[in-house]
């Protein structure tokens, strides 16, 4: 790769094929889900194509349990709006700004062609505040464990899609603490320990995801994490330069796999 100095180019977050996907299989019309984007900030990480990713995510998710189009209508309508008016430095009152923001935002007649009644409002917001982190695995509820699954989904995505992830987060982090992180330190400390955490909050301690849905479709984030381990040091910087330019994710594993085969 050119060692010419790489341009800070965060992606718009628009991915036709997910956006084609919730349209596709759900009642969430186009005009809601760019609503949407134009409440969410240019953000490495927590970003409009992340909410994109959740509300796929969800619905998938929701398939996997059978779950009723209403179900799937509010669990992806939820996801869309989970981290609107994020700023990318994280804050306890992220995921509440963002229910009421929603609760303003969305109309009664917007919520009609989503497929829900102005009584859904309640459930919406509930869902929306239960990503909050700190409530993982704390809400007994099969829609909140579907919306929380699907939040931290990229993890059970494969080795690639928790690579590409990560490196947004190593921003947003190293933003939150006013320091600059290290790709590689972030990807050999903290992950590993971050998974166990998240084990140890399910209500079993026993598995990372919370939903039956989401353990049939998603992998197991310690596989990944210790594939991941495995790679040398010069593919996570490798990694952080990409994510920082007008790469694809299809683009991304290319360039990481034929860098891995020079190694």
């Amino acid at each position: 790769m050119s060692k010419k100095k790489i341009n800070h180019v965060w992606k718009s977050g628009i991915n036709h094929k997910k956006i084609d996907f919730i349209t596709r299989n759900t009642d969430i019309p186009l005009k809601v889900i760019f609503k949407a984007m134009c409440s969410y900030a240019s953000n490495p990480y927590h970003n409009f194509g992340h909410a994109l990713g959740v509300a796929e995510t969800a619905i998938a998710i929701g398939q996997a349990q059978n779950l009723s189009r209403k179900d799937i209508n509010i669990v992806a309508l939820g996801g869309l709006h989970h981290d609107i008016l994020h700023q990318g430095v994280v804050n306890i009152n992220d995921e509440l700004r963002s229910a009421i923001k929603t609760n303003l935002k969305l109309t009664d007649d917007e919520l009609t062609q989503c497929g829900l009644t102005v009584v859904d409002r309640t459930r919406l917001r509930d869902l929306i505040i239960s990503t909050t982190f700190t409530m993982h695995g704390k809400i007994r509820d099969p829609l909140a464990e579907i919306i929380q699954d699907a939040d931290i989904s990229y993890m059970g995505k494969g080795p690639y899609m928790y690579l590409y992830a990560c490196m947004g987060l190593v921003d947003e982090f190293g933003k939150q603490i006013d320091k600059t992180i290290d790709p590689v330190v972030f990807i050999r400390k903290s992950q590993k320990p971050f998974i166990e955490h998240v084990i140890s909050l399910s209500p079993n301690q026993d598995t990372f995801f919370l939903s039956p849905g989401a353990q049939k479709i998603l992998q197991n984030p310690m596989d990944a994490i210790e594939l991941l381990l495995s790679w040398k040091d010069n593919i996570f910087r490798l990694a952080y330069d990409l994510y920082k330019v007008d790469v694809d994710f299809d683009q991304f594993v290319k360039i990481i796999d034929n860098q891995r085969l020079l190694l």
